[in-house]
């Protein structure tokens, strides 16, 4: 189904009963799917702006809209959209899913002229948030100055998680592309944000390492972001801006002109000297090979790597399936490689298997339960039980959603077995308790009226089948009736 084709809501409808519809807003891409239709409403509740999308129940997309609705919901973590509430809607012509969100004021880069500060705590906003995501095993996948989004007061959110196939790689490249673009609407060169997009180019480091290096980082001195190269005053026919003038600044460039000269023979002599001395340093010393710190803690490694006569140059924290937290995994550069003196290098240190979060999955179908449990590396074991639901629908979870659990786990799953209980505590009852109770089970029932002497009249005697019913079946109940 097209966008066109889709069920709108109608101005000032009321989603969920609370949340106001207003207008549509185009120019925002959709949550979600690309079929999605974006408004701004109103909390009627809570007394707020906010966003809705909207989908159509029998778009294409449906499934992908409601998983993209449950797994953002999950990312609870600072500078996140916040998903308030989700739903369905009937209208007259069809049923739609919604979602209600946080509103963000329209704000573009093309808007803002930003200080060197400003570019500063965003980066660190930004670095801090995807240091979260990373230490909870989650990538973003689609880094992007779209969604990155600036809001006002001065801040970020981020949106629009791709969540399936992406990687950490993809999100550095991201941050990179999101620093630049504010670095070029930055009011003054900012050199050591520079030579972190460059080392990006580079390097992949953790968002730890690049959150701990931006807190050392200061602000630049009032320079200007672009420079013009600035030439003697002969050259426009001005006079120099400056009190040195005529003789008097001929005389004090004759003054320094001997002394300028013995300082640039001098400058040549000692580092002629120093090349010498570190090439003979080189020589002496040779190569130094990286010891193997596998299995030490991070203090063993860091004494280890010193006496080898290496620097120690932080640690980087990774999964891993084999090595206890804690605990060292390798080096980078790796174990066994020759290296200079006082080569800097990075341990690798284990933050144990890696850990996800449990999706929820009760009361959605168990297809669609596997899906979200796999794609977190879960297993899934399958329980059936006897329940009035239709078959299938997942009843329970153990361990429950929310809880962070190893990769590889199980999750197991109480599912509707697409039977219920018939309710024999029914038998001795009258006839209209009985056929309440089985309606309200929404089952059909037959009622066949047998004649029994003494017995109390229009009283169930029995009930067919006794034990189970699929969902929705029949059953056929036996009352007493007269005697002829």
């Amino acid at each position: 189904m097209t966008s066109s084709a889709i069920t709108e809501p109608g101005v000032d409808e009321l989603l969920g009963g609370r949340y106001r519809v207003d207008e549509r807003i185009d120019s925002e891409e959709p949550f979600g799917s690309a079929e999605a239709i974006v408004f701004s409403g109103w909390d009627n509740l809570l007394r707020r702006r906010v966003r809705l999308d909207v989908l159509a129940e029998d778009s294409a997309d449906r499934d992908d809209f409601r998983r993209a609705i449950r797994r953002h919901a999950e990312l609870v973590f600072d500078h996140i959209v916040t998903i308030y509430d989700a739903g369905l809607h009937t209208t007259a012509e069809g049923r739609l899913h919604w979602v209600a969100s946080e509103y963000l004021e329209p704000l573009t880069l093309e808007e803002c002229q930003l200080t060197a500060a400003q570019v500063l705590a965003l980066t660190r906003n930004l670095a801090a948030t995807m240091n979260q995501l990373q230490r909870a095993g989650i990538s973003h996948g689609n880094l992007n100055t779209k969604t990155v989004r600036l809001v006002e007061p001065l801040d970020l959110r981020i949106t629009d998680f791709r969540l399936q196939d992406a990687s950490v790689a993809d999100d550095l490249l991201g941050f990179r592309h999101v620093l630049l673009s504010w670095l070029r609407q930055c009011s003054l060169e900012f050199p050591q944000l520079r030579e972190l997009s460059r080392n990006l180019a580079q390097q992949q480091p953790s968002f730890a390492d690049i959150s701990q290096w931006l807190e050392r980082v200061s602000l630049p001195t009032a320079r200007p972001r672009t420079t013009t190269k600035t030439t003697s005053s002969r050259f426009h026919g001005k006079k120099p801006n400056t009190p040195l003038s005529g003789l008097g600044r001929q005389q004090r460039n004759s003054a320094i002109a001997i002394p300028g000269v013995l300082i640039l023979i001098l400058l040549g002599v000692v580092s002629a000297f120093w090349a010498v001395s570190a090439s003979n340093n080189s020589a002496q010393n040779g190569a130094i090979r990286i010891p193997t710190v596998a299995g030490q803690s991070a203090a063993e490694a860091k004494t280890k790597l010193a006496s080898s006569g290496l620097k120690w140059g932080g640690q980087k924290i990774q999964t891993s399936e084999t090595v206890p937290a804690g605990k060292a995994i390798g080096t980078d550069p790796s174990a066994g490689e020759k290296v200079a003196d006082s080569t800097i290098v990075v341990v690798l240190v284990s933050s144990g298997k890696q850990r996800n979060r449990v999706p929820a999955t009760v009361g959605e179908q168990l297809s669609l339960a596997k899906e979200l449990l796999v794609a977190q590396g879960m297993n899934v074991q399958v329980l059936q039980k006897d329940s009035e639901q239709s078959e299938d629908t997942v009843l329970s979870m153990s361990p429950g959603a929310g809880q962070k659990i190893n990769i590889g786990s199980t999750v197991v799953l109480q599912v509707a077995s697409g039977y219920l209980r018939v309710p024999n505590h029914l038998i001795g009852t009258s006839s209209a308790d009985a056929l309440t109770a089985l309606h309200d089970l929404g089952l059909t029932v037959q009622l066949i009226k047998v004649p029994s002497a003494g017995a109390k009249i229009d009283t169930v005697k029995s009930i067919t089948p006794f034990d189970r019913v699929p969902v929705g079946g029949t059953v056929t109940i036996y009352v007493t009736a007269p005697v002829p």
